[in-house]
């Protein structure tokens, strides 16, 4: 074999190899998930519809809506939230979390202005509740209407505790 056809071969070959490394190094692995239906897991969903009095606003800054909470033995996975609310005219930056409380929540994505003082913040999102937890849906901003029904609602499903 002539140096010029080996030195094209050995090039080949070369390529191939590259060619294969790049394709498995891109290679997807499976992702470890847990199928959100079988024995063991049961849907979940919850719906507040809340006037805010004193103990759900106390004031035009902070609500709190409270949902049950999560039974004994399991762990509740919510993989959506809402809420629906309203703000005086002046309103600025309300924020809508879910959490067990106050200071350990995460955010929702901005609310929508729907109409006459309403807004609705809805996402999908992942939050881990454990057992005994209460799950609340918080808003927080400078001025609640406390005057006005608002509605949230929370879904996902429960899994054994482990």
């Amino acid at each position: 074999m002539s140096h010029r056809s080996s030195s094209l071969v050995r090039r080949a070959v070369l390529a191939a190899v590259a060619v294969l490394a790049c394709s498995a190094a891109s290679a997807q692995k499976a992702a470890l998930v847990q199928p959100a239906f079988g024995p063991g897991i049961t849907p979940y969903q919850s719906n507040q519809l809340y006037n805010p009095s004193a103990s759900i606003c106390p004031n035009s800054f902070y609500c709190q809506i409270a949902f049950p909470p999560v039974p004994a033995g399991k762990r509740l996975v919510v993989t959506h939230a809402s809420a629906t609310y309203s703000v005086t005219q002046t309103g600025t930056e309300e924020i809508v979390s879910i959490g067990a409380s106050l200071f350990d929540t995460m955010d929702l994505p901005a609310a929508v202005y729907v109409g006459t003082l309403r807004y609705v913040a809805s996402s999908p999102i992942t939050y881990y509740f454990e057992p005994g937890q209460t799950p609340y849906v918080f808003i927080t901003g400078s001025s609640v209407l406390t005057n006005n029904t608002g509605h949230a609602s929370i879904v996902g499903y429960l899994v054994p505790a482990s």
